[in-house]
């Protein structure tokens, strides 16, 4: 695969994203003024989710093209589209498989401490009120409508995975491992990972280095972005549906 960075550094890169998360900002800010919402709740809005996908996604396809490629070229690999999805597949059950492991681990130290008890009713009470305000919105007005359904699957599903594949491990990644090799790459585009995924850092550390992982092996976005889109949905299934349900 061509080198991402022939036209470009990564502090040009990273400008290009800090600026569309500029842009992002300020719209947000003024989204919640003109519409009366708590800046705390924009993230459960569906078209503020749009918007963010598709500023990012403009700002990456910009990225590609000031580093001398096009998005064609920049996204999609060398590999099959039918060994595609079966490199995806194999990837994503893996990932449930992981969870459920971890989610049993958890369950049973649960079971057999009752401090782990009420650590974890600590740290539920902490999260309620953003369950309940979630379970609200969602329940109350994303999926009583299609369209908004749409919209909501459409920005979590597609275009953020999209935007973040292409900065998070086209750009970031590989610049970090030109410059300081793959170990440091890794650890580091996956800390910026999770400090972007303020709500669940830990999980958003840890898909990072998933994803890299899976980078570094195929060298093929199309395949980390489809892993991405099906993780992200089942992470809405678990936590947009299944949890507000208790």
């Amino acid at each position: 695969m061509t080198n991402t960075m022939l036209k470009t550094s990564l502090s040009e890169i990273f400008a290009i994203w800090l600026l569309a998360g500029l842009c992002f900002v300020v719209v947000g800010v003024i989204s919640s003024s003109l519409l009366g919402i708590p800046l705390q709740q924009l993230k459960f809005n569906e078209f503020i989710i749009l918007f963010q996908g598709l500023v990012f996604l403009c700002a990456g396809i910009w990225a590609l093209g000031f580093a001398g490629l096009n998005a064609e070229l920049g996204i999609v690999g060398g590999t099959g589209v039918g060994k595609s999805c079966a490199i995806v597949l194999k990837y994503f059950l893996f990932f449930l498989l992981a969870a459920t492991i971890v989610i049993g681990i958890l369950w049973l130290a649960v079971v057999i401490s009752p401090q782990a008890m009420e650590s974890l009713n600590k740290d539920y009470s902490r999260v309620a009120n953003e369950i309940s305000q979630q379970k609200e919105y969602l329940f109350g007005t994303v999926f009583r409508s299609h369209l908004r359904t749409a919209v909501y699957l459409l920005g979590t599903c597609f275009l953020v995975p999209v935007e973040e594949e292409i900065f998070f491990r086209r750009f970031f990644y590989t610049g970090f491992k030109e410059r300081l090799g793959t170990g440091y790459a890794v650890g580091i585009s996956s800390v910026i990972f999770g400090i972007v995924h303020p709500s669940s850092p830990l999980l958003g550390i840890a898909m990072g280095v998933f994803l890299a992982l899976i980078y570094e092996k195929h060298k093929n976005l199309l395949i980390n972005i489809a892993t991405h889109g099906l993780v992200n949905f089942s992470i809405l299934i678990a936590k947009d549906i299944i949890t507000p349900m208790f």
